[in-house]
């Protein structure tokens, strides 16, 4: 047990940083549909009293309106989307689901670059390479850093949960929920798989971007400091570029799908589509990492420079 945290320390840490994060925000949840449940239950007893000693009048009709309307439901996709899109009653607060969406990168590249990097810098792979070959030695060290991809569908898989218990497992199809694809609404466990497959598919892509640098800069800092800059950096140059000047050519809306920004929700987005988009970033990820260290001479030149 001590050597399995010794040797995955930085995922665990990274996790269990994660995991408190998505505990704020579900309490956040918890404590916001309280305060919708007692406004709503003032709402009521209001237009009970108007009913009952009004009778023509624009706040009759309304509280008519209101009466009749089916009152405010826990539903579990609705839930899930309201915990990471921060859909609270807070609304002057700030917005804990923006820090979370540009926390989870950094978790995840953090954790990916931690053992990497020390062996990098300590030139283990010299002591490695008399008792196994170059190709073995990368598996091993580039499976190891992968397997911070982990931590952000664990995360997922919690939230999912919790949103299931909270609402009493409702699938229930109703307006609120009105920000998901017809598609997604009649088939939520294929909402899910597809989900929980593209948190895997981004994390490949982050840490792959973690893997291209770690070579280059060996500092453990440095690493993850360059790998969120360039991720962002990417990103910008998507947004700003991309989008509009190149994607806007093929589609109408390129924001619908090539905004990797917005790769937390799934606002008017088709789940293979998605999916595929993103198993592609993914792929391209490890091709060129694949690309990057597949010349022993190349890394050995560089390891020693950089000593």
């Amino acid at each position: 047990m001590k050597r399995f945290i010794k040797n995955n320390i930085a995922v665990i840490i990274g996790f269990i940083i994660l995991f408190i994060f998505s505990l704020i925000l579900c309490v956040r949840n918890v404590v916001s549909e309280n305060i919708k449940k007692d406004d709503s239950k003032r709402e009521l007893i209001f237009c009970a009293y108007i009913l009952k000693y009004e009778t023509d009048n624009e706040m009759y009709d309304i509280c008519s309106e209101n009466i009749k309307a089916t009152s405010y439901k826990r539903t579990v996709l609705k839930t899930f989307n309201d915990i990471i899109n921060n859909d609270t009653v807070f609304n002057n607060s700030y917005n804990l689901s923006t820090i979370y969406y540009f926390f989870i990168p950094f978790v995840v590249m953090a954790s990916s670059l931690y053992n990497i990097s020390k062996r990098f810098k300590n030139l283990e792979i010299k002591n490695a390479l008399t008792r196994e070959s170059y190709n073995s030695y990368i598996k091993k060290t580039m499976l190891n850093s992968y397997k911070s991809i982990i931590i952000w569908p664990l995360i997922t898989i919690f939230l999912f949960a919790f949103s299931y218990i909270i609402s009493g497992g409702s699938f229930e199809i109703i307006d609120s929920s009105a920000i998901f694809t017809e598609q997604i609404l009649n088939n939520p466990v294929l909402f899910m798989i597809s989900y929980l497959l593209n948190t895997i598919f981004i994390s490949v892509f982050w840490v792959s971007i973690c893997m291209l640098i770690v070579s280059d800069t060996r500092n453990y800092l440095v690493s993850v400091i360059e790998s969120v800059m360039i991720y962002f950096g990417l990103n910008f140059v998507n947004t700003f570029f991309f989008i509009p000047f190149v994607f806007k050519r093929i589609t109408s809306n390129p924001e619908r799908y090539f905004d990797f920004l917005d790769v937390y929700t799934y606002n008017n987005k088709d789940l293979l589509p998605f999916n595929i988009l993103c198993f592609v970033l993914a792929l391209i990820g490890v091709v060129l990492v694949y690309l990057k260290y597949k010349n022993k001479e190349k890394i050995f030149v560089k390891l020693e420079r950089n000593q």
